[in-house]
């Protein structure tokens, strides 16, 4: 496993939220979960993020309905909505006010 933190491998497009950064660093290095689901967990983390921008709001101010809506629409058809609800969950369970049942 790579030891470079999450905050300075970007898979996807763009920065992530420094909050956003240290739960995939606690995921990674103290959970000690595989590269490929941190990998996915980030890049999930940065849709929601994309998501949350486009309807005007902080990630961190979102609420669980729109958590549960942009998780909805990252669904497509024929996508793994399994694994999208579980690093949703995962990273959704870990910040306060986030409670949400995927």
């Amino acid at each position: 496993m790579d030891s470079a933190p999450a905050s300075e491998t970007p898979p996807g497009s763009g920065p992530l939220d420094p909050l956003a950064a240290r739960y995939l660093d606690h995921v990674r290095f103290e959970k000690r979960l595989a590269e490929r689901t941190c990998t996915l967990y980030r890049l999930d983390l940065e849709r929601l993020a994309e998501m949350a921008q486009a309807s005007g709001i902080g990630l961190l101010q979102a609420q669980p309905t729109h958590i549960r809506r942009w998780v909805a629409q990252m669904q497509a058809p024929g996508a793994a909505g399994a694994a999208l609800r579980s690093s949703c969950r995962a990273g959704v369970a870990s910040t306060p006010g986030w409670a949400v049942k995927a």
